[in-house]
């Protein structure tokens, strides 16, 4: 009579030993939780509320375009058009999504930051190299975060827009934005959504490690178990 394999009698053991391995195989193919719902098609751009024109757009992990140099003692005023998975611009106003920005991890702070739910503020306050991230907020909570974007802090910088820039300016659903990179926007959220926010790609791949998992119990139960 055969010996049994440490498999065979130890079913438990063996069926969590290779949840970890499929766990840390889809942990190292898949993107970072930042991006992995939303670093896919034209779905996030900053647009420059002085001329209303759409200056940089996020791709998965990096940025196509640039930030305006952010003059010492002043700001520059910055948009958000962010689609949602059908192509339709989100309202920012609040019920639930607002457009946010934070200070990238390890940048240096000579920037002042201030959210006002369908744009926001960076304001200069020394001269230098710093990061920011680029946020969709929902109810106060980050829904995506970008990737960091350089942001570069001159005295010799015209604040270029107007002392009542955000009086009065508003940002229509339908209406065009000029000087939009070649290509359009190229960022955002990745597919149609599952369950709880999920992703459909999320859902698929949980999906079929649970199925993974209850193939293994099976095979691994004991030949005299499964009679």
């Amino acid at each position: 009579m055969s010996q049994a394999t440490h498999a065979e009698r130890h079913p438990v053991a063996a069926v969590i030993a290779l949840a970890t391995v499929l766990f840390m195989a889809l942990s190292m193919a898949m993107p970072t939780a930042a991006f992995a719902d939303y670093g896919e098609d034209e779905r996030f751009s900053i647009i420059d509320r002085s001329d209303d024109s759409r200056i940089a757009y996020a791709h998965s992990d990096h940025w196509h375009g640039s930030l305006p140099t952010v003059p010492v003692d002043d700001h520059i005023s910055l948009g958000a058009e962010i689609l949602d998975e059908d192509g339709a611009e989100l309202a920012l106003d609040g019920s639930p999504y607002e457009f946010g920005v934070a200070l990238a991890d390890g940048a240096d702070d000579i920037v002042d930051l201030t959210l006002h739910g369908d744009h926001v503020h960076i304001a200069g306050e020394a001269e230098g190299e710093s990061e920011v991230v680029f946020q969709l907020l929902s109810d106060g909570d980050v829904e995506w975060e970008s990737p960091g974007m350089a942001v570069t802090v001159s005295g010799d910088a015209d604040h270029g827009h107007d002392d009542d820039d955000d009086h009065g300016h508003s940002h229509d659903d339908d209406h065009d934005h000029d000087d939009a990179p070649e290509g359009g926007v190229d960022a955002g959220f990745g597919g149609a959504a599952g369950p709880s926010g999920m992703s459909l790609t999320t859902v698929l791949l949980a999906g079929m490690v649970l199925f993974a998992l209850l193939a293994a119990a099976v095979a691994l139960r004991p030949a005299g178990a499964r009679r």
